[in-house]
């Protein structure tokens, strides 16, 4: 049962970090049908081209950006995001897997130790992702980017 609510809190997780992961019923793909009159857009980057069919805008220039993000900044930006609550989201429940531990050990050394090293190796992964969004922020502002 643990390893299906795991499951479940990743996608929870995936569903809410990364938007553009989800469906989009309002609107069409490429090659799908579309009717600008009817109200059946095309999605972002497409347009209802001839024959009421979803083309990307700029097919004539190449390939398009499948990514949501524009620049590099973005994107890391949205993978430190998408760490951030992860770590936040995964760090109780390490915790109290190891508080659970420690209290079923029964006077177990082994136990109780790998329960500590739970608690600290938690610790350091937490510490780690916030240095890293602050880093990420000090940089930025050290070289001007806005």
């Amino acid at each position: 049962m643990s390893r299906l609510f795991l499951i479940g809190l990743a996608a929870v997780i995936v569903f809410f970090a990364f938007p553009p992961l989800r469906a989009n019923a309002d609107c069409s793909v490429a090659g799908e049908g579309c009717d600008d009159f009817i109200g059946e857009s095309c999605c972002n980057g497409y347009t209802c081209g001839p024959g009421n069919i979803c083309v990307a805008k700029n097919s004539a220039e190449g390939i398009q950006n499948p990514l949501k993000w524009d620049n590099f900044d973005q994107l890391v930006d949205a993978i430190l995001r998408f760490l951030l609550i992860a770590g936040f989201v995964i760090a109780p429940i390490l915790f109290g897997v190891a508080g659970v531990m420690i209290v079923t050990s029964s006077g177990n050394e082994k136990q109780v130790t790998q329960a500590r090293n739970i608690i600290i190796y938690t610790a350091i992964g937490l510490t780690v992702i916030l240095l890293a969004k602050a880093l990420v922020s000090v940089i930025e502002k050290a070289i001007g980017v806005e």
